[in-house]
């Protein structure tokens, strides 16, 4: 099995990615009180399996880093029951 392929670390570079993978996602930046900024991110596909959670991080690509991975690990245990529920229905 092949080293999988590190993910982008710049804004553009992170969006670019996530389109040509097929994935949608949306981010936010919002300014806390004391000054500093945090942003959001959610990315999924409009399939069933959907995505993961929204998360939060210091940068927008981190954000994006994060919920890409949230999204496999989500749309992977998805997966997983799907096959176990198919597999359980009686013939």
């Amino acid at each position: 099995m092949s080293a999988p392929t590190p993910l982008p670390t710049d804004l553009d570079g992170m969006c670019e990615f996530l389109r040509r993978s097929k994935w949608d996602f949306k981010f936010v930046s919002r300014t806390l009180p004391d000054g500093t900024q945090r942003y959001s991110a959610n990315v999924w596909r409009s399939d069933a399996l959907g995505g993961g959670h929204k998360c939060v991080a210091l940068t927008a690509p981190l954000a994006l880093q994060a919920a890409l991975l949230s999204a496999r690990k989500c749309r992977h245990r998805r997966q997983q029951r799907q096959a176990k529920r198919v597999k359980a229905m009686p013939a």
